[in-house]
């Protein structure tokens, strides 16, 4: 998202690309003016059971949240980034809907066996909440193809400022630069302090061709947003999400 600056303390800057938020390839085609909550589980897959993780998820899990009332579920995999990284979300109601999950099957036994064969598949897992920001947010777009995922460590003590730099300055001019659809979500629960996320679709890794997502500002007042932002954040990192189709359902641009 934003031009390379010389400051010590942003652990990962890059080149001029189209503007997002990751989750996680997490959740982006949320239009509710309320927030919600959402669970993110980001699962690294060993590199010889991923036929055997699409399987369980497709045949077991999927069926099992559609049977539970899970309104949507989101799967993405990592297109440029951690590649064998999948992104799996869904809304929850609550946090006391934690305590509440049923397994993934119609049986206590089922439920074991789908879920000792899915632990087979994953070397490693996050499991975290994050809650949806509309009011940081544009218009949501349908999540087809490509999403450019932020996530941004925004300093502890500085999240007010961060929230109102985003709003006063950043959309507007993602607006200008006509660059539609970002999404905003903060971790709430289960990761740190100050994470935010920003999802923008993209159609192709060719948007990322360009004098970068505030194209539409002098270069003068680009590199001034950048350094406004950049002051204001310990970490940033970025991927490139794409949607499993197959393993998603519910939302607008899924198959299912």
């Amino acid at each position: 998202m934003y031009h390379p600056i010389n400051r010590k303390i942003v652990k990962h800057l890059f080149l001029p690309i189209i503007f997002c938020f990751c989750f996680v390839s997490i959740v982006a085609a949320q239009d509710q003016p309320e927030p919600i909550l959402i669970q993110v589980n980001q699962l690294d897959i060993k590199p010889d059971k991923l036929e055997q993780f699409r399987s369980i998820h497709r045949d077991v899990f999927i069926p099992a949240a559609r049977a539970n009332g899970v309104p949507w579920r989101l799967t993405s995999t990592i297109a440029l980034g951690n590649t064998l990284s999948t992104t799996v979300v869904s809304p929850i109601p609550n946090m006391a809907a934690l305590d509440s999950q049923g397994g993934p099957a119609s049986t206590e036994l089922e439920g074991q066996l789908a879920l000792n064969l899915w632990a087979q598949t994953v070397q490693a897992r996050r499991s975290f909440i994050v809650t949806s920001r509309p009011d940081m947010s544009m218009a949501a777009q349908p999540q087809t193809g490509l999403t450019v995922v932020y996530r941004f460590r925004v300093t502890i003590g500085k999240i007010p400022q961060f929230v109102a730099l985003w709003n006063e300055k950043v959309i507007p001019a993602l607006e200008t630069s006509n660059i539609t659809g970002t999404r905003v979500f903060q971790t709430v629960s289960g990761g740190l302090i100050g994470e935010f996320y920003s999802l923008t679709p993209v159609a192709n890794f060719a948007t990322a061709d360009g004098p970068g997502p505030f194209s539409g500002l002098e270069p003068q007042e680009a590199q001034a947003l950048n350094m406004e932002m950049t002051a204001l954040l310990d970490e940033m990192e970025l991927t490139y999400n794409r949607v499993d189709q197959e393993l998603s359902y519910g939302l607008a641009g899924t198959q299912q």
